[in-house]
């Protein structure tokens, strides 16, 4: 039989390694970004008074943007292989994130949104599938954030018009937050185009 002296060894032994284990095995929290709480305004309204409510029904994504991971990739060592950057996160999937963004950007721009329990008859519907969404390097201190996606709206069933968009910013910094930065702004960016493109669209289809 052991002896009480050597039973409370093993049990201070054993609690010293449990500690010792909590200590390897915790990693500090990651950081979490978004796209800020500014949207950046237009140098105009874009959306006239008389224009149908915009829904952004749906953007969809490929699999490996269905989380929260910060992606970015290296031409350097091979631009095909996506990699993540281990204690940043963003907020929320980045298809959420571009989505919420788009609708501040309409809101801002002088549009309706649509989408809601009251469909109007005329109302746009908004499909976008994003492509691209990486911090991207092409070398080790040269790297920008890009955007691709490609948008179709419809009305009334009928698709009005469909195309491809890219973006591409450069980053200030070659690390997470430089990365998240020019994402956010390739954002901005390629949405602003494409509510320019939405409006020109649904003039040139006439009036529905």
């Amino acid at each position: 039989m052991f002896s009480r002296s050597r039973l409370f060894l093993f049990a201070k032994l054993g609690m010293s390694a449990l500690l010792l284990a909590g200590c390897l095995t915790s990693a500090p929290p990651a950081t979490l970004y978004d796209f800020g709480s500014i949207v950046p305004k237009m140098d105009e309204q874009v959306f006239p008074p008389d224009f149908p409510a915009l829904d952004v029904s749906r953007v969809g994504a490929p699999a490996w943007l269905q989380s929260t991971l910060i992606y970015y990739r290296q031409e350097q060592v091979n631009e095909q292989q996506t990699r993540f950057y281990t204690q940043s996160r963003w907020n929320m999937v980045p298809s959420e994130l571009i989505r919420e963004n788009i609708r501040a950007q309409i809101y801002a721009a002088g549009g309706s949104l649509g989408g809601g329990r009251a469909v109007h008859a005329d109302e746009l519907r908004l499909v976008l599938y994003v492509q691209e969404f990486s911090h991207y390097f092409s070398s080790a201190t040269v790297s920008e954030g890009r955007f691709a996606f490609t948008a179709a709206i419809s009305q009334k069933g009928e698709v009005i018009a469909q195309r491809a968009f890219y973006a591409a910013v450069p980053a200030k910094t070659p690390d997470a937050q430089g990365g998240v930065k020019a994402l956010s702004e390739a954002v901005h960016a390629a949405t602003a185009e494409m509510l320019l493109w939405i409006v020109q669209s649904h003039n040139q289809s006439g009036s529905r």
